[in-house]
This record gives C-alpha cells, sequence and structure tokens, in this order.
C-alpha cells in the first residue's frame, strides 16, 4: 500500500530552507522576501504569488515545481544508522552516552517532544505554556527536517526500550 504525505505550501519551504542550511532571514535576503513575510508564509498564514514561488526556489537553487508539489529533500545523509538510533534513545534516557553534535541536536529536540507530549507540569500561565507549545512545534518541524517518520518512530520506540525495558 501506497501512503502519499500531503504537505503544506509552509511545511515544504521549510524543509527545503533546512536543508539549504539557510536562517530565515537568510533565504529573505536571497529572494528580496521580507523575513516576516517568509515567517507567515512558512507557518501558513500567508499565501504565496508564482512570482513569490519563483524567487524562493531561485533562492533554494530548487525548481519552482518541487514547492509548489510538495516534493521535500531526499538526502541519504538524513538517514541514522542502527548504532547512531541506540545511541541517542541511550542519551534520552539518562544513560551517559557520548554523542556527535548532529545526534546531539536530534536527541536534544526529541527529548523536548517527548518532555512536551508526556504531560510535564509547565504550570502557571497561558503565556508559558504557549512558549513551550512553539518550543515543541519548532522541535518536531527541526526532527522532520532530519529524520524521515519511520526513523522517528524507531527512536522513540528505542527510546522506550531503553528507558522502561520495552519497545
Amino acid at each position: 500500500m501506497i501512503h502519499f504525505v500531503v504537505r503544506s505550501f509552509g511545511e515544504t519551504l521549510y524543509l527545503w530552507r533546512e536543508y539549504a542550511n539557510l536562517t530565515q532571514q537568510e533565504l529573505a535576503l536571497r529572494s528580496g522576501i521580507s523575513r516576516p513575510n517568509l515567517c507567515f508564509i512558512e507557518q501558513g498564514r500567508r499565501e504565496v504569488t508564482i512570482s513569490t514561488v519563483r524567487r524562493l526556489a531561485s533562492a533554494l537553487e530548487i525548481r519552482p515545481g518541487l514547492l509548489v508539489d510538495g516534493v521535500v529533500p531526499s538526502d541519504e545523509k538524513r538517514s541514522l544508522s542502527r548504532v547512531q538510533m541506540d545511541r541517542i534513545a541511550q542519551w534520552i534516557s539518562g544513560r551517559p552516552t557520548r554523542l556527535r553534535r548532529r545526534e546531539r541536536d536530534i536527541a536534544e529536540a526529541l527529548k523536548l517532544l517527548l518532555a512536551f507530549s508526556g504531560g510535564g507540569s509547565e504550570g502557571g500561565t497561558k503565556g508559558r505554556f504557549q512558549q513551550s507549545a512553539g518550543k515543541e512545534k519548532k522541535a518536531f518541524r527541526y526532527l522532520r527536517s532530519r529524520v524521515s517518520a519511520a526513523e522517528l518512530n524507531n527512536l522513540i520506540s528505542r527510546v522506550n526500550k531503553f528507558t522502561w525495558g520495552f519497545s
């Protein structure tokens, strides 16, 4: 069975920007689009014109159709080895483990997501909750740009295995 993932234009743009290792400011400068507008586009709060799509694609050095069709970068370097997944899962579960920079970035984002979804008590005001929700969303988007959905599920399963002794 084939599963199609439908991505919004904003999410597709975000993933390509992350793949190119560009900040919003850098992409804004390259494309001639203001950073606030770019932020709204990535969040899905702003519609884009054909000329905007062309400018963004040109700045990312990709075809405009990739953005419009929701095609995201597929990079073999994104894949994590079994050993890397185990190291990340061990680190998240509290075991002393040395991680490489990419592994640590992925581990920290996943740890934040797991803490947020675990119902951790943020306590306090609505503002704190909104701030936490923003961090969780940013962590999720970061993970989506770095690992596949299957790898993310595998990582969560490994964290459960190392933390609770089951998968």
